[in-house]
């Protein structure tokens, strides 16, 4: 038995075998992230963003600031036939992070089937997901846009008010 778990070894890597967690240092890198979105994106503007792709932006220069490791769109997740890529991941904190951009009344209804869809394909692969979303002014009530969301274990999701 020693035999085969030596054999076993040699052909992975250590990631590959151990499964544990190491949850504190996890959640205190998980509650950095959401306190850079919460409290740091919406000050971190020159300008006015006008879409997504400036959210994003910004949000990896808070990310590089703050000395936290992360792949940008290069993580992929297949679920069903359809390919997805997180706006950001985090290996070692087992986290994939959405950007998403609310510019007028409609895409906020948008956004819940977005995020929907967003949770089923990465929960298959991530245990800890954050939605960060940058509102000029359509949400109106953030605790009910954002509570069933949040009922789901390891899904955060934070409303930034333009």
């Amino acid at each position: 038995m020693l035999t085969a778990a030596v054999k076993e070894l040699d052909r992975s890597t250590l990631e590959d075998i151990y499964q544990g967690k190491n949850t504190g240092p996890e959640t205190s890198g998980i509650l950095k992230i959401i306190n850079l979105a919460g409290s740091q994106l919406r000050k971190s503007f020159r300008q006015v963003p006008e879409n997504e792709k400036d959210v994003q932006n910004v949000f990896e220069v808070l990310l590089i600031g703050a000395g936290i490791r992360y792949e940008r769109e290069t993580v992929s997740v297949t679920y069903s036939s359809k390919t997805y890529y997180p706006d950001f991941t985090v290996g070692m904190l087992d986290l994939a992070i959405e950007m998403k951009f609310c510019g007028n009344t409609a895409k906020e209804k948008t956004l819940i089937a977005e995020i929907n869809d967003d949770i089923l394909a990465y929960k298959s692969k991530f245990g800890n997901l954050l939605f960060v979303i940058y509102d000029k002014g359509f949400v109106r009530d953030v605790d009910a846009f954002c509570g069933n969301f949040e009922e789901q274990e390891g899904v955060m999701v934070r409303v930034v008010k333009e």
